[in-house]
C-alpha cells in the first residue's frame, strides 16, 4: 500500500478520534476492515494533537522507529 493512502486512512481515523475525545486509537493494520492493508511507515502529526490518549496500538505496520514526538502524549499508559 502506497505510504500516501497509508497516511490518508490514518489522519481520518485521527480526526475521528480528535472530534469524539477518544482515549485509545487503534491504527493496527489487521483489524482494519479493508481489502487492502494500510501499513503506515510514519506517525502523521496530526496524531500528537491526541494529548489526552491513554492507548495507542501501532503493532504490524512498517515503522522503523518513533519520533521524539511521542513524549506529547503525556497520558499515554499502553503503547502496542
Amino acid at each position: 500500500m502506497p505510504h500516501d493512502q497509508a497516511n490518508s486512512w490514518a489522519e481520518r481515523i485521527i480526526s475521528e478520534a480528535i472530534k469524539s475525545g477518544a482515549t485509545e486509537l487503534n491504527l493496527h493494520f489487521e483489524e482494519r476492515l479493508v481489502e487492502e492493508a494500510y501499513e503506515l511507515t510514519e506517525l502523521p502529526n496530526s496524531l500528537f494533537k491526541l494529548t489526552w490518549l491513554e492507548k495507542l496500538t501501532l503493532s504490524d505496520n512498517q515503522l522503523s522507529e518513533l519520533p521524539d514526538s511521542i513524549i506529547q502524549l503525556m497520558q499515554l499508559k499502553t503503547l502496542n
